[in-house]
């Protein structure tokens, strides 16, 4: 009876033993859990906050070029040019109600917006211009044929749903392009040829949802950028070519 008792009092003693032992480590886990799910937490809100600043980020430089575009809109009825290739006749005053037909150099001033209805509009440019927003009505539809001239712009250029063709920008100006297709473009620049559609030098181009197709040039078959910021976005390059450097 006596070594029952004292066989009871050993497992006891063992049991408390393994208690005391043990529930230190259970602590130390607990607090190692929780300190884990809080930095958890704080890394989570930490992402957030810089996924947020980097969408802002990007926000605002398109909200920037947008701004042009706002400005642009928002302008006087007396800085708004309309053209209709389709009209009866080229007696129009170039008002949106009685527009003129054909698309004349001499039709085209400094810091005006140039409306232009469906159809094919043959240019040929005489004089360079400033600050000058072309809009067309439909990029499939709307095209300006450049009979392989170019087109020499400054200050801020905004192209909006329109074709051009044969036709190269060199541009000396901010330039913007949406929704615009340049097509079966050969640069003459200099002696050489330097991009195909568009020839750069120290200025910016921000492209969005262009296209470039069968445009061709020594360098640069779509595009030659000598120094600047360009900006691509949702853009398609469509069988250009260059003699030596630059397809695209």
């Amino acid at each position: 009876m006596l070594y029952k008792k004292y066989n009871k009092l050993i497992l006891l003693i063992s049991v408390l033993l393994i208690l005391f032992i043990t529930a230190p480590s259970c602590i130390t886990a607990a607090k190692n859990i929780t300190d884990l799910e809080s930095n958890s937490v704080d890394s989570i809100e930490v992402d957030n906050i810089y996924s947020e600043k980097e969408v802002k980020t990007n926000s605002n430089t398109n909200t920037n070029f947008d701004n042009h575009d706002n400005e642009l809109k928002t302008s006087s009825s007396d800085d708004n040019y309309y053209f209709d290739i389709n009209a009866e006749n080229d007696n129009g005053d170039g008002t949106e109600d009685n527009p003129y037909k054909n698309l004349k150099d001499n039709r085209i001033f400094d810091n005006t917006n140039i409306h232009l209805a469906n159809g094919e509009y043959q240019y040929e440019q005489i004089n360079s211009h400033s600050n000058i927003h072309i809009y067309g009505e439909d990029a499939t539809k709307t095209i300006i044929n450049g009979n392989g001239g170019t087109l020499t712009i400054k200050g801020n250029f905004i192209l909006r749903d329109v074709t051009l063709y044969n036709i190269t920008i060199i541009n000396q100006a901010n330039l913007q392009a949406y929704n615009t297709i340049f097509s079966s473009s050969t640069s003459i620049y200099s002696g050489k040829t330097y991009g195909g559609a568009i020839y750069s030098s120290n200025n910016d181009i921000y492209l969005n949802n262009c296209i470039f197709k069968n445009c061709y040039a020594q360098y640069g078959g779509a595009i030659y950028l000598n120094d600047g910021n360009l900006e691509i976005i949702d853009c398609q390059f469509q069988n250009n070519s260059a003699y030596n450097y630059g397809g695209a």
